[in-house]
C-alpha cells in the first residue's frame, strides 16, 4: 500500500492535485502572448475531481473537458471550465 504523498486517501490526493496545479502554472504563464495556448493533461477521471475541485465532474472514458488556468485571491492556481 502506498503511503505519504502517493497514498490513496483524499488528503494525499488533494496534495497531489495542488502540486499538479502549481506545476501547470509556470508553463501556462509562459504561453501568454504566444501563438501556442494549450497544455494537455491526461489523467484519470477521479483525479480530475481533485484537480478541478469539482466533485460532480463526470467525464466519459476517453472524454475531455477544456479549462483555463487562473490564480485565485490567494494566488493559488485553479482550473476554470472554459
Amino acid at each position: 500500500m502506498k503511503k505519504g504523498l502517493y497514498a490513496a486517501d483524499d488528503e494525499a490526493v488533494e496534495k497531489r492535485a495542488d502540486k499538479v496545479r502549481s506545476y501547470l502554472a509556470e508553463p501556462s504563464e509562459g504561453l501568454v502572448g504566444s501563438d501556442k495556448s494549450d497544455i494537455v493533461v491526461v489523467t484519470h477521471g477521479v483525479f480530475m475531481k481533485f484537480l478541478t475541485g469539482d466533485q460532480d465532474i463526470d467525464l466519459p472514458k476517453a472524454g475531455f473537458r477544456t479549462f483555463v488556468i487562473e490564480k485565485n485571491e490567494r494566488n493559488d492556481c485553479v482550473l476554470i471550465p472554459a
